[in-house]
């Protein structure tokens, strides 16, 4: 096969490979199991991000019912931005004198702005990377290090075999530099 035949061909599985995950992405997004079996309907399929949002706040009774959701379970269905900007229009409309950055003050630090920074906080933990990927890389630096000195007091280990020790007596360190993939949706074992 010549060159220019196997770069087409490439091209192709690449092309496909790419329309295959974009709807798999899709698919995962509109079908995501949500806090009720029958969340989806077919009116969600059309509904655009915003639309998605309000329906969310509706659904939990207000942004603090989604901020106390978001902290119960743990999973961050909405991005950092999304909560803090539903968080702010909320505030607005309690308090429409003040300014986009007094309201979203007041609804932070207010009587009821415990659930959001927990919220907050759950995202951040939640999604990979939001810091830019600064606290997984640190941590991975430390097991290096961690792996090196215990390579000095075992000189017979491997590089590899004195990292996977490091690896798995520190797991909160190792949980923080490694976050395993899981499943976006779950389906019941067949019995």
């Amino acid at each position: 096969m010549s060159g220019r035949n196997m770069q087409a061909q490439y091209d192709r599985w690449t092309r496909a490979h790419v329309r295959h995950r974009n709807r798999q992405r899709r698919f995962d997004r509109i079908f995501k199991q949500g806090d009720e079996p029958d969340a989806i309907n077919r009116k969600d399929l059309h509904m655009t991000r915003d639309e998605t949002l309000r329906s969310m706040v509706k659904r939990h009774d207000g942004v603090v019912g989604l901020c106390k959701y978001i902290d119960a379970t743990g999973t961050a269905t909405v991005s950092e931005h999304e909560l803090v900007a539903l968080a702010t229009d909320e505030a607005k409309r309690e308090h429409p004198g003040l300014s986009d950055a007094q309201a979203f003050t007041k609804a932070f630090t207010g009587p009821s702005g415990e659930p959001l920074r927990q919220a907050i906080e759950t995202i951040k933990l939640a999604q990979p990377g939001i810091d830019g990927g600064r606290a997984e890389r640190a941590a991975y630096r430390l097991l290096e290090k961690l792996a090196d000195d215990e390579r000095r007091r075992s000189p017979n280990l491997s590089s590899a075999q004195a990292f996977a020790r490091v690896f798995r007596d520190h797991p909160q360190l190792a949980e923080l530099a490694h976050r395993r993939p899981r499943p976006t949706t779950s389906y019941p074992w067949p019995v």
